[in-house]
């Protein structure tokens, strides 16, 4: 699975996802929330992103990990091959955020529960 997020110093996430992704499209705009921020900012100071470059396990072989990162501190980019804890987190809050997009879709399915036979 391939998945590419942006996020705009408003609050403004990005997402793409397979090809889009691939080739650094967005598909999808949203907000995130600001305790979203606020927790994405708190993850990115405390790991020290903009001094240290995130460090992949290299294993497994096929997961990568393309990171960038630009702000008042600065600019990095980093690859990664393997898991990485702190982009986990990061790729989960991100994630998290993000499914907000299938919300009206989710409101309009049947509720589950025990259904009447007719």
């Amino acid at each position: 699975m391939a998945a590419y997020y942006t996020v705009d110093s408003d609050g403004t996430l990005g997402f793409g996802g397979g090809l889009d992704a691939r080739f650094d499209r967005i598909s999808w705009t949203g907000s995130m929330q600001d305790d979203e921020l606020s927790e994405l900012l708190a993850l990115i100071e405390q790991n020290q992103l903009f001094e240290r470059k995130p460090v992949g396990t290299g294993e497994p072989k096929s997961l990568r990990w393309r990171f960038e990162l630009s702000g008042p501190k600065g600019w990095k980019r980093s690859r990664l091959t393997g898991e990485c804890p702190i982009l986990r987190q990061v790729y989960e809050l991100l994630d998290a955020s993000s499914r907000k997009r299938f919300d009206g879709i989710l409101q309009t399915l049947p509720k589950p529960g025990q259904r009447e036979k007719s």
